[in-house]
Formats: structure tokens, C-alpha cells, sequence
């Protein structure tokens, strides 16, 4: 692995909603080389990334949601 490929990997672990369109242009911005959508699924394929669906996130749930629903859980 390059050093490009690990800052990448870095630039894209710094969200978790990235569509292909945005990782191509921000190749295209951060390393000035183009690359075709497809080729760009292929290169996040050898990442490790996989395709996932976005959900809606509730602005009203703790950060600690699931710790309480565990603690609530397990008191049962």
C-alpha cells in the first residue's frame, strides 16, 4: 500500500456517508487524478469498504443509548 492509499483511507474514516461521487471528486481534489465511478468502487472494494444503506440518524438519542438499554436489559 502507498502512502496516498493510507491517507486516503484516513481522509475517508473521518466520515461514514461517503457516496462514490464524493470519494472520486475529493481524488480529484487531494491527488489531481481522475477516475471513472466504477474504478473508484474498485479501489474502496480493495480498501475493505463495503456498500451500506444510510439510515436516518434521531437527533434526540443519547450517545449512550445503548449502554442504557443494556443496563435496563440486564436489570430485568
Amino acid at each position: 500500500m502507498q502512502i496516498e492509499d493510507l491517507e486516503l483511507i484516513d481522509l475517508l474514516k473521518e466520515r461514514d456517508d461517503w457516496t462514490t461521487n464524493e470519494v472520486r471528486d475529493l481524488i480529484k481534489e487531494r491527488f489531481d487524478v481522475s477516475y471513472t465511478l466504477k474504478q473508484v468502487r474498485v479501489i474502496l472494494r480493495s480498501f475493505g469498504f463495503r456498500y451500506g444503506k444510510p439510515y436516518p440518524h434521531e437527533h434526540r438519542r443519547p450517545k449512550n443509548a445503548e449502554d442504557i438499554l443494556k443496563k435496563g436489559w440486564m436489570n430485568r
